[in-house]
């Protein structure tokens, strides 16, 4: 993937969030409006960086700057890594290169398979 869509996906990303946690401080709860998108996303850069590559863009675009805190910091050895979009995009992509295993999808539960759980955590009624 270029660097410039890279940026421009996790830009867009950085902001949907922004907005969801100004929305949520006004006490209007969007979550699960947004679930399928969000999860739609998720799958798109899981088959493309794979999981390791999704869980650095999480932590990322959610963790690394947080208001009110100093940004966290990553580090390989000594060498501090994802620093700004470029250095994620780098390690992104060099998992990409080395190769990983494509998502498997959650199984989805039957109607009775969600009733038996549900039952096995609160007891029959």
């Amino acid at each position: 993937m270029k660097l410039e869509v890279f940026e421009k996906i996790i830009s867009n990303i950085r902001m949907a969030s922004e907005k969801d946690n100004k929305i949520y401080a006004l006490g209007i709860d969007l979550i699960n409006y947004h679930d399928l998108h969000n999860e739609t996303v998720s799958y798109l850069l899981k088959s493309y960086y794979g999981e390791e590559g999704v869980d650095w863009i999480d932590w990322f675009i959610y963790e690394k700057f947080q208001e009110g805190k100093e940004p966290l910091t990553a580090f390989d050895g000594d060498e501090e890594i994802c620093k700004d979009i470029e250095g994620l995009w780098k390690l992104v992509e060099e998992i990409r290169k080395e190769g990983f295993n494509d998502i498997t999808l959650p199984k989805e539960m039957s109607f009775e398979e969600r009733m038996e759980a549900f039952e096995k955590m609160f007891g029959k009624s």
